[in-house]
């Protein structure tokens, strides 16, 4: 499962995860965290919940410039020697997607 929000607000950055059955910031808004004196704390009552799909704390930059990060992991029992070939056959593609510097 992969972090669905996070908040970096503080010394103690958290990520939220969710089962896939969220999609709006309007939901995430009343997820609830804890429970204080007998009253749920929503999600709402703590920070700002938005929509948003790009993550602007994270970036790629190769001699200055913007770049794209492509991160490949090994599955168990993947052939890594043809799992490189793969990606490398797939690069010109890959570089046509990406608009010139």
């Amino acid at each position: 499962m992969l972090p669905k929000a996070a908040s970096t607000a503080s010394a103690n950055p958290i990520a939220i995860n969710a089962n896939d059955q969220i999609f709006s910031a309007a939901e995430f808004r009343e997820v609830i965290l804890a429970s204080r004196n007998g009253s749920p704390v929503r999600l709402r009552d703590v920070g700002d919940v938005i929509d948003n799909v790009e993550n602007v704390r994270l970036a790629g930059w190769v001699d200055g410039q913007p770049a794209v990060i492509v991160d490949i992991q090994r599955q168990p029992g993947a052939n890594i020697i043809e799992t490189a070939n793969r990606v490398k056959a797939l690069l010109p593609k890959l570089r046509s997607a990406v608009p010139p510097p």
